[in-house]
C-alpha cells in the first residue's frame, strides 16, 4: 500500500526509538543540566540548546512530512482518475510497479511503495525516503542534530568534570534539586554520564552522516549511486532506475514488461 509521508502506517521501530530518545534527552537536559549552572550562564545555554531544539524538530518534521513522490507519477494518476490529457512523450522511462511514467532519476521504493524523484535514500529513522523534494530538509535536519547533541555532550562532560573538582557545583545542585548526600550525587552523575555518552555517540555517527553526505555532494552522487557503485552493479552515471525500464525494451501496450529480461538485454 503506498505510503504518503513519514507519519503513515505503520510507523517505524528507529521512527518511534529516535522520538523516545530525543524526547528523553531534552527532558534530562533541561530538569537536570541546567540548574547545575549559575543564573548568568543558564539564559545563554538555554538559549542555544533551545534554538538548536527548534531547529531540529522542525526540519525533522518538514523531512518526513513531505510526500517525495515523483511529481510525474502525481500528474499521470491525476489524470487517469479524472480523465485529464497526459502528454506520455515527455518521458522515456516507465516504472512496472507503478505502472506510470517517471522522470529518469526517480526509483521505486519498496518500502513506501512509490517512486521517488531523485532517490537518494530510504531513511529508517524518518521512515520516510528522502529525494529531491525533502533532500535539504533532511540536510538541515542532521545540522541541527549535529548542533543540538554537541551543546548537550558537551555540558555533560563540563557537569561531570565541575562536580568531581568544584565545591560550588554541588552547593548549585543542592540548594536547586536537593541533591544533598554523596548517593543522589552518585545517581546524579549516572544520569548524566549516561545521557551525555548518548549525546557524544549520536555527535560521532551524525558528523559522519554529514561528511559523508559532503563527500557524495563534491562526486555529484547521491546514496543509491554510491551503494549501486559498491555494488557493482552499475558504473557510476549509468541508469539509476530500477525496475524502471526505457519504454524501447517494452512492447507496445505491454507496461509490465519482464523486467530481468531488460537487465539481461542491458548486460550483453
Amino acid at each position: 500500500m503506498r505510503r504518503k509521508n513519514g507519519f503513515s502506517k505503520p510507523l517505524g521501530c528507529h521512527q518511534i526509538l529516535s522520538w523516545v530518545v530525543v524526547f528523553s534527552m531534552v527532558n534530562v537536559f533541561y530538569i537536570l543540566y541546567i540548574p547545575a549552572f549559575n543564573s548568568s550562564a543558564i539564559s545563554v545555554i538555554t538559549f542555544l540548546y533551545s534554538v538548536a531544539l527548534f531547529l531540529t524538530l522542525f526540519w525533522g518534521f518538514r523531512a518526513t512530512y513531505a510526500d517525495p513522490l515523483d511529481q510525474v507519477v502525481a500528474e499521470e494518476l491525476r489524470a487517469k482518475k479524472w480523465d485529464l490529457p497526459f502528454d506520455a512523450k515527455k518521458y522515456n522511462q516507465i516504472c512496472t510497479v507503478c505502472n506510470t511514467h517517471v522522470t529518469f532519476e526517480s526509483k521505486h521504493c519498496g518500502n513506501c511503495d512509490k517512486c521517488i524523484d531523485g532517490f537518494d535514500h530510504h531513511c529508517n529513522w524518518l521512515n520516510n525516503c528522502v529525494g529531491k523534494k525533502n533532500y535539504a530538509f533532511f540536510a538541515y535536519l542532521i545540522a541541527s542534530l549535529e548542533a543540538l547533541t554537541g551543546i548537550q555532550g558537551s555540558v555533560g562532560i563540563y557537569i561531570v568534570q565541575n562536580i568531581i573538582s568544584n565545591n560550588d557545583v554541588k552547593n548549585t545542585l543542592e540548594d536547586r534539586l536537593g541533591i544533598d548526600s554523596g548517593g543522589m550525587r552518585v545517581f546524579y552523575v549516572c544520569i548524566v554520564l549516561f545521557f551525555t555518552f548518548i549525546s557524544v555517540l549520536i555527535f560521532i555517527l551524525n558528523g559522519n552522516l554529514i561528511g559523508f553526505h559532503i563527500w557524495l555532494k563534491k562526486k555529484g552522487m547521491s546514496t543509491y549511486d554510491f551503494i549501486l557503485q559498491r555494488r557493482g552493479k552499475e558504473k557510476f552515471k549509468s541508469k539509476r532506475v530500477v525496475p524502471q525500464i526505457q519504454k524501447d525494451d517494452i512492447e507496445e501496450g505491454n507496461r509490465t514488461a519482464d523486467v530481468s529480461a531488460v537487465f539481461k538485454k542491458e548486460s550483453k
